[in-house]
């Protein structure tokens, strides 16, 4: 019976299932991305580009080469000679001339230049010391300014970001090695690689730069974003940077090959920044003008100091004799006011001084620094803005937050 039993349970048993095949390795997505920046000029990397530490225009011998940008702001009191003939700001696009004002004949630059535009002026020998600049809209001349472009030779010398009528002092040379400017050329090169075990395609490529986008993959046929193994996609793109401006410049690239449709395979991208900034130039200490007609003193031999000449004995102070009493003045009659006469006008309360208000929300005190006086007696008739592209944390003025607000 227990045979008979064995044998039957063993012929009724249900075989186990043969165990499916393991499906062959999928080659994994992989991507390598790479980032860079130099200058155009030298191919220094970006955060290598030294801090602009002379921001007088000094020369040993004389200036070669200067660079303005132009402002179309009026007149600010800082040269030489400035005249406005028509209210600022001067034409978005003038044209402008630059000579020597010593010799007219002498021209050192000539044509059509618009706001924000730079001008640059240079001679293999030396610059004239002193230079006139014209702007003119058509036939009409809206402003002649005096440069002084001694740069240090018997003169005072020019100021990196200073203002001089329509025209921002951005750079000077003294020579092929001596070159001290605001702006430089960059260029970013971005390049991502298939490391991965099998075809891939470049869905996303592209560059952040402070903002600004810059997708590399708009308008390339799809068959040149397919990146076989080992294989990879490049780009460049160039941009100016003001060494002169409390910036920080921040450039941030992505790849990715993951299919945005079926989000394989996954994850496939790849991240990369570069960030930079500079310190920005020191501001020169005003030079006061020397008092006319004062000559320096000259250091005399101090005197020998003699001997000293014993305190006399004080006599007898005698004890003054007790004064009369003075009648006390009788009061005569207040006057009466005279009819149609206005009552005095009081004298004006002096004008408040200024405070220092610094922001609850920022850490410690900002450094602010402007070449404008910002003194309008009143409101402005005309206010300019330069749009940097930052959101709200990057505000910095000398307003209290009470006074504006910022969204993003």
């Amino acid at each position: 019976n227990f045979w008979n039993r064995y044998l039957q349970q063993s012929m009724s048993m249900t075989p186990p299932p043969t165990p499916a095949p393991t499906p062959a390795p999928t080659p994994g997505c992989d991507v390598s991305l790479t980032l860079n920046c130099t200058t155009v000029d030298s191919g220094i990397p970006c955060t290598e580009i030294p801090d602009i530490e002379e921001s007088v225009c000094t020369c040993p011998d004389c200036v070669r080469e200067l660079v303005f940008t132009y402002t179309g702001e009026g007149c600010s009191g800082s040269e030489m000679e400035c005249t406005d003939f028509v209210d600022a700001p001067h034409p978005e696009s003038a044209t402008i001339t630059i000579s020597d004002e010593a010799d007219s004949s002498v021209s050192l630059f000539e044509g059509t230049v618009s706001i924000g535009e730079t001008v640059t002026i240079e001679n293999a020998d030396c610059l004239p010391a002193t230079l006139v600049a014209t702007v003119a809209s058509g036939a009409d001349l809206t402003q002649t300014v005096v440069i002084d472009s001694s740069c240090g030779v018997g003169g005072a010398g020019l100021v990196l970001t200073a203002n001089y009528g329509a025209f921002k002092s951005v750079g000077y040379s003294c020579s092929e090695t001596e070159t001290f400017n605001c702006f430089d050329e960059v260029v970013y090169g971005i390049e991502a690689c298939n490391t991965g075990g099998a075809d891939e395609e470049l869905y996303e490529f592209y560059l952040d730069l402070d903002g600004a986008i810059f997708d590399f993959t708009d308008g390339v046929p799809e068959s040149d974003l397919m990146l076989p193994p080992g294989e990879c996609y490049s780009a460049f793109q160039e941009r100016f940077i003001d060494r002169c401006a409390d910036i920080e410049y921040c450039a941030k690239a992505v790849a990715n090959m993951t299919n945005p449709e079926t989000g394989i395979p996954f994850p496939c991208d790849q991240e990369e920044e570069v960030k930079f900034s500079f310190r920005q130039p020191p501001t020169p200490e005003p030079t006061p003008p020397p008092t006319p007609g004062t000559p320096a003193p000259t250091p005399s031999t101090p005197e020998p100091t003699p001997e000293p000449t014993p305190a006399p004995t004080p006599a007898p102070t005698p004890t003054p004799a007790t004064p009369e009493p003075i009648p006390s003045p009788t009061a005569g009659p207040t006057p009466s006011p005279t009819p149609g006469t206005p009552a005095p006008t009081p004298a004006p309360s002096p004008a408040p001084t200024s405070t220092c208000i610094i922001d609850v929300g920022i850490e410690g005190c900002f450094n602010f620094t402007t070449p404008f006086d910002n003194n309008c007696q009143g409101r402005p008739t005309i206010v300019t803005f330069r749009y940097n592209g930052g959101d709200c944390s990057q505000s910095d003025n000398l307003q209290d937050r009470q006074k504006f607000d910022c969204f993003d």
